[in-house]
């Protein structure tokens, strides 16, 4: 099963867990996350809803788009799209 297109391109982002828990203190930082960056947002995102997977809506934000989800067990995904 693909959750995301085969013919976009993605990256695997690591972030900083402290600097991640300054910028979100809300964040259960006790459970699994990963953000994954993908070229196309608008392709994806649909996709994804198609397939039964509770996405929350894409922000819009300065630099990027960006997209949450979660899995079964509730660990938490972020899909981003950076501006060029």
């Amino acid at each position: 099963m693909w959750i995301l297109k085969k013919d976009g391109q993605l990256k695997s982002v690591f972030q900083d867990q402290v600097k991640v828990a300054e910028l979100n203190p809300e964040l259960d930082l006790g459970r699994p996350s990963f953000l994954m960056e993908y070229s196309d947002l608008d392709a994806t995102y649909p996709f994804m809803l198609d397939r039964g997977i509770l996405v929350m809506p894409i922000v819009d934000l300065d630099l990027m788009r960006v997209f949450n989800f979660s899995d079964l067990e509730e660990n938490y995904f972020a899909i981003r799209e950076v501006k060029k």
